[in-house]
């Protein structure tokens, strides 16, 4: 399926992530800001986890997502054990 440009400038084709129905750009088919933020969590073969994908069609929120969750990760209050995390 593609989107026309109106739908936040992007015309590449969409990807629906299974049993969710929400609507994302492919590692593949992703262009500009969205592959740099996608080269930087990546895993092998070029693998980009669906909780990351999903930020695709708004990649500012992934941003946002990637901010919040090193914050919370490296904060000096974290008890838990660093190999759990």
């Amino acid at each position: 399926m593609t989107r026309p440009a109106t739908h936040y400038g992007y015309r590449q084709p969409l990807k629906e992530i299974p049993c969710l129905g929400i609507e994302t750009i492919a590692y593949g088919d992703a262009t500009g800001k969205l592959k740099t933020l996608y080269d930087r969590v990546k895993g092998p073969d070029d693998n980009v986890d669906n909780i990351m994908m999903m930020h695709s069609l708004r990649p500012h929120s992934m941003e946002g997502h990637m901010a919040i969750y090193k914050y919370v990760l490296h904060h000096s209050g974290n008890t838990i054990p660093k190999w759990f995390l």
